[in-house]
């Protein structure tokens, strides 16, 4: 194989890691904030729904009623978005863009060298061919979730030890 394909190919490898990386990230932070925003509405329900079974048993239950109202439109609203499916959604394409940079990275570190042409050229189709597949598939990432990976990723928190000051 040539330096130059074995470098465009590297190069691409690299590429792909940093979009996973971006993405993955992302989608953890995504996942965390729906987690979030579940415990948020589902916590409050679930207190302003005890307190008006306990209400409903006073002698004034009038204010049972407005508990009961109140613990309708949280349901109503955990059930329309659904964060609980959307946090699980956002975790699983944050799970599968992170294995596609393990293995795109285990294929530019270690088998890339032994590849000839014609195998890495078909290596590395398929890895970006299956970040595209990620990508059309997977739940479109908040901007705060995004802002947060990057923010994250810059700092340096995405980085193992043992690449610590290598490229």
């Amino acid at each position: 194989m040539t330096d130059t394909v074995f470098e465009n190919i590297r190069k691409e490898c690299l590429r792909i890691e940093e979009d996973v990386l971006h993405s993955g990230k992302s989608h953890c932070n995504a996942s965390a904030m729906w987690s979030w925003i579940h415990y948020l509405i589902g916590i409050p329900m679930t207190i302003f729904a005890a307190w008006a079974g306990i209400d409903a048993f006073s002698e004034n239950s009038q204010f049972s009623g407005y508990l009961s109202l109140i613990t309708a439109t949280l349901a109503a609203l955990q059930t329309f978005i659904s964060p609980s499916d959307k946090s699980s959604k956002h975790k699983s394409a944050g799970t599968e863009y992170f294995r596609l940079k393990n293995q795109t990275r285990i294929f530019r570190e270690i088998e890339l060298d032994e590849s000839d042409k014609t195998e890495a050229k078909k290596a590395i189709c398929l890895l970006a061919q299956n970040r595209d597949d990620l990508n059309s598939i997977s739940p479109s990432i908040p901007y705060l979730a995004f802002w947060l990976a990057r923010k994250g990723i810059n700092r340096g928190n995405a980085v193992y030890n043992v690449d610590k000051g290598a490229n």
